[in-house]
């Protein structure tokens, strides 16, 4: 017990080097050649959409030009250029991803606006996992743009969409790391600003450590290196379904792709936090004297399914 907590104890956070084993596979996957053919309908598309703009329906075929490469993952397919002419708005700019927690945080650059087109750079992530994607957009109205790409099995549509200062990005017919070959779970859907992304979880630290002294207490108890875990855990992790959670909790949540969770109850002066970690095996720490040999059963825990390792310090 005396190395774990010293190793616990020390040094600076490495999360990083574990995340590398777990965003690379989906990118891999570009050049594994394994992509099915896809399904198709009587214009030898699957499932197209219909945009709003009187003059998107130019996008119902792909270019005469275009030939498939099934060895290609997320392969865009070109859109014509209107028929019409307008002047469209302008796109361009470094877009951020909003309301929305911040583990799903994402930012969108457009540049090279031309009259009828821009490029544009994705970077995203779910938690840990992260994708990105570049590509060429066709602006189809003065105020919406579109880009169609060969997922998984099917032909996906991103448009997007200039909407009272903000750019509503919309991918059918669903959004899914498959559509652009992103990493797990990860997605560009979503509504982006131009400013500061507000997020919907923001502060939440705070609001479970909620003065200046416990903060200091709770990382004098956990030590430097797990009080960043749990405090990561909780900006850019997910919290449970408070359903699923019996007795109440300040936070409860997992970081999806670390591999760490945690679970925190501050009672008063009484600090409780349970760190989940798949790597190194999980931890109860706690500065109450009563429970320097068990877990409490708030935590629900069952220390027969899992090896637990209990800490304690009175702070």
């Amino acid at each position: 017990m005396k190395l774990y907590i010293a190793d616990f104890s020390e040094g600076e956070i490495v999360r990083g080097k574990v995340t590398l084993a777990l965003i690379t596979l989906p990118l891999m996957l570009s050049g594994c050649g394994q992509i099915p053919p896809a399904k198709k309908s009587g214009d030898g598309l699957s499932q197209e959409i219909t945009a709003t703009s009187s003059v998107a329906t130019s996008t119902s075929s792909p270019s005469s030009e275009y030939k498939f490469d099934p060895g290609l993952w997320s392969q865009q397919i070109p859109v014509p250029a209107p028929k019409e002419h307008f002047t469209a708005q302008d796109f361009t700019g470094n877009w951020n991803r909003t309301n929305v927690p911040e583990a799903l945080y994402g930012s969108i650059k457009i540049s090279n606006q031309k009259p009828y087109s821009f490029n544009l750079d994705f970077f995203g992530g779910w938690a840990e996992h992260t994708g990105e994607f570049s590509g060429t957009a066709t602006i189809i109205s003065p105020h919406q743009a579109l880009l169609r790409v060969y997922g998984s099995d099917d032909i996906f549509s991103v448009s997007f969409t200039l909407e009272n200062h903000q750019l509503i990005v919309e991918v059918k017919p669903y959004d899914s790391s498959l559509a652009l070959g992103l990493g797990m779970n990860v997605g560009i859907s979503g509504t982006y600003t131009l400013r500061q992304p507000t997020y919907t979880n923001a502060g939440i630290v705070d609001k479970v450590f909620k003065t200046a002294d416990m903060k200091k207490r709770a990382q004098a108890l956990l030590g430097n290196k797990a009080y960043g875990y749990v405090t990561e855990t909780m900006r850019i992790g997910f919290e449970d379904d408070p359903a699923t959670i019996h007795y109440p909790l300040d936070y409860s949540g997992f970081e999806n792709g670390a591999g760490f969770g945690a679970k925190v109850k501050i009672d008063s002066d009484k600090i409780y936090v349970l760190l989940i970690d798949n790597i190194n095996g999980d931890v109860f720490y706690t500065n109450d004297v009563n429970y320097r040999q068990k877990i409490p059963a708030f935590f629900e825990y069952d220390s027969k399914v899992r090896a637990m390792q209990i800490v304690y310090k009175p702070v």
